[in-house]
Parts: C-alpha cells; sequence; structure tokens
C-alpha cells in the first residue's frame, strides 16, 4: 500500500488543499512477481473517497485508525480530502459540495487509473463525513455507487438547511421514485448523536428507494475505536455487494 500527499489549488474553492491517498501496490504474495516482472495494468480501480470529521485534517484516518493495514486487503484508491470544518456542501464561497462532487473526482479520474462509472465510486465518512457522504449519495444518486456513514451528525439545521439533510433527501428520492445508492450506516449506542442516528432509521423505515444496513453497536461512543472497527466492515460489506 502506497500512501500519498498532494496539495493542488481547487479552482472551487479558490485556494491550496490537501489530500491524502491510499494507493494499492503489491501484495506480499505478488512481490516476487512485481520484482521480476514489473507491476502490470489490470482492471481500472474503484475509488472510495473517505470524508473525516469536524476534528481531522485530511491525515485523520491513517493516523487514527488501521485504515492503511486493511486497505492492504482491498484494492480501491482511497481518497482523503479535508474538509476544514465546513460539513461538505456549499456555504458562501466554500463550495465544498461542488469540490467533492465534481472538482476531486475530476481531478483523481484524469490523473490516475480508476473506473469512472457510478459503481466505481463510493462515498463514505465519519460524523461530519458521514453527514457529507449521505447528502452527497442521495443528492447525486447516479454518480455514486456506494455509500458508507459512522455515527453521522444527523441532528437538524447543523450544515446548510433542510432541504440538504440527508433525511429530507431520502424522503424526496422516495416521493420521486429514484433509486438510491446501498448505504453501510454504523453508530455505537453510547454515541451523543445516537437519537439522532434512531430518528433517522426509523422515518426512513421501509423506503423501497434507500437499501441501508445498518449496525448498532453497544459499548461504543463517539470514537476512534469504532471508527476503526467500522471501516474494516464496510471494506468487508463494499466487497460482499459487489462480488455478490
Amino acid at each position: 500500500m502506497a500512501y500519498l500527499k498532494m496539495n493542488f489549488v481547487s479552482a472551487c474553492l479558490s485556494r491550496s488543499v490537501s489530500v491524502s491517498l491510499l494507493l494499492p501496490s503489491g501484495k506480499v504474495e505478488e512481490l516476487s512477481t512485481i520484482a521480476n516482472e514489473g507491476y502490470k495494468k489490470g482492471a481500472p480501480m474503484k475509488v472510495i473517497y473517505l470524508l473525516g470529521g469536524i476534528m481531522e485534517d485530511e491525515s485523520g484516518w491513517c493516523i487514527n485508525s488501521r485504515l492503511p493495514s486493511y486497505a492492504e486487503e482491498h484494492d480501491y484508491l482511497i481518497v482523503m480530502p479535508n474538509g476544514e470544518g465546513k460539513g461538505y456542501i456549499n456555504q458562501g464561497k466554500d463550495r465544498f459540495y461542488d469540490f467533492i462532487s465534481k472538482e476531486l473526482p475530476s481531478f483523481i479520474e484524469s490523473r490516475f487509473y480508476v473506473g469512472s462509472k457510478k459503481e466505481d465510486r463510493i462515498i463514505a465518512g465519519l460524523s461530519m463525513g458521514g453527514f457529507g457522504a449521505l447528502v452527497h449519495a442521495f443528492s447525486k444518486p447516479d454518480f455514486w455507487g456506494y455509500a458508507g456513514a459512522f455515527s453521522p451528525l444527523l441532528c437538524d439545521s447543523v450544515w446548510g438547511d433542510k432541504k440538504t439533510h440527508p433525511l429530507s433527501l431520502a424522503i424526496k428520492a422516495e416521493k420521486e421514485r429514484t433509486p438510491l445508492p446501498k448505504v453501510f450506516h454504523a453508530i455505537g449506542e453510547d454515541d451523543f448523536f445516537h437519537e439522532d442516528n434512531l430518528r433517522f432509521l426509523n422515518k426512513t423505515k421501509g423506503f423501497k428507494m434507500l437499501d441501508i444496513k445498518s449496525q448498532i453497536i453497544p459499548g461504543f461512543g463517539h470514537e476512534w475505536a469504532f471508527w476503526d472497527r467500522e471501516i474494516k466492515e464496510f471494506l468487508d460489506w463494499l466487497d460482499e455487494e459487489r462480488n455478490g
């Protein structure tokens, strides 16, 4: 697994943005072949846009979890942008929604050997990033193939307005009969966002346009021990969904 860190000037944000990437390289059993024959071009990689919380920058996932170790078992390019505590939505001149939904995927897909179909793009995140992942997945269901939300911040009116809340977007999709990306959701029983997440799950229960696998885990709060556990579960779930 290769770890890359880049800075580039964002057209949407009018400033330099930091992004970390985990790039699949050779697995242990492949090293001998690579040493003798070099790397061979295979199928285009799938991409996970993995969003951090309000307290994390682009390095949070790699510093606080065993993601690099888990990622070695899977063939995804994992892209982790710095969200700067902005909720991953447009707010005035901070056009983070446009950056995540348009500019960053365009940049990645033009410079790395990755797929450009809906099924090739996955968006996930923790806390603020879980909120952002659901907003993006539900507002552009033809663009994103899968979504993951770990302890998402789902209380009312934290970022944006009611129309951009994941619940409002899910209700709109249900009324318009618009299929949404499959979602992996997880929340700890001791998390202070537990009640807000239960409300979201109860109100979307029975929605035909939303296929959501939810895990409510006792003994965990809003903490990295939980997110470390769930990112591994999410990667395994993705493989099952894609190969099933």
